[in-house]
């Protein structure tokens, strides 16, 4: 009997395994993530009359549920000039019209060159608002390039949430299958199919997390910036020249100055000691009159 016992729940195992794969559970490997977590935490409680589906199972609308309209990932990138001296105030009016709109600015950095001074901008709208950015934009300054993109991501859209559906459904017969008598061996083998479905499960839904974020909110990226005051080269470079000739020239007075104290202080001193000594040496012209 219990040999008996062991083949049905083997037998049941590779049912619910063949099942996934006709329902498309075999595609998980081309979505990139080939490997699984075998270090992943058991999902599994003791087996005592628990009830995991309560847990586990699939709701209502996870298998019915699935999105089939349009989803859209909209992007957009423009270049604005603004007139010189208006670049803070310029940047703090687009920031309220993205604030206004729903939006969020999500990286701003400053950036100066010779020629300009400006930032560069990310942020975030509604879809809805998505199509006003050029209008929005002309307020600010002269719009010098843009470009916008629409992804439309609703097949992977709903592949995600079919997968994620057949899981769900895998893992409730799995779940199913752990609550029938067995061996220890048989328990642990459902087990870890049951994380390792239960793995998978929380990676496409984070997939569809992130797509959902992106479908919400459009990306808008701007570079807005002024021209800077031009420098007359020709008039810099003259006085250049004329500074290097004069700094040259200082250093080597320098030099000489340093050279000529350096040897002539102790030739000085020297010609003074002799100086002294001299006229204490040289008689006097009254006593030499006298002799």
């Amino acid at each position: 009997m219990v040999e008996l016992g062991k083949t049905l729940v083997l037998l049941a195992l590779v049912g619910v395994l063949l099942l996934a794969g006709c329902t498309g559970i075999e595609g998980i490997g081309s979505s990139g993530s080939g490997a699984y977590d075998s270090g992943a935490k058991s999902v599994m409680p003791a087996r005592s009359g628990a009830n995991y589906e309560s847990s586990y199972a699939p709701s209502p609308a996870a298998g019915s549920g699935v999105v089939q309209s349009q989803q859209l990932i909209k992007t957009a990138s423009a270049q604005v000039e603004v007139p010189a001296g208006t670049l803070q105030e310029r940047y703090a009016k687009f920031k309220n019209i993205i604030l206004a709109e729903g939006g969020q600015i999500t990286s701003a950095d400053y950036s100066e060159s010779d020629t300009t001074k400006g930032y560069n901008i990310a942020a975030k709208i509604p879809p809805a608002k998505f199509e006003e950015l050029s209008q929005q934009l002309q307020t600010i300054g002269t719009v010098k390039e843009m470009s916008s993109s629409a992804e439309d991501v609703s097949q992977q859209y709903v592949d995600v949430q079919t997968r994620i559906s057949n899981l769900q459904a895998q893992r409730a017969e799995l779940l199913k299958l752990y609550e029938r008598n067995g061996t220890l061996e048989d328990a642990l083998a459902v087990e870890n199919e049951i994380n390792r479905v239960q793995t998978e499960i929380e990676m496409y839904q984070n997939q569809k997390l992130n797509m959902d974020r992106q479908i919400a909110m459009s990306s808008i990226y701007v570079r807005m910036y002024e021209q800077s005051p031009l420098v007359d080269r020709t008039v810099l470079e003259p006085l250049g020249q004329v500074a290097n000739i004069f700094l040259g020239a200082l250093g080597v007075a320098i030099i000489v100055i340093a050279g000529v104290l350096g040897f002539g202080i102790p030739v000085a001193i020297v010609l003074g000691i002799l100086y002294v000594i001299y006229r204490k040496l040289r008689p006097k012209k009254g006593n030499a009159g006298k002799k």
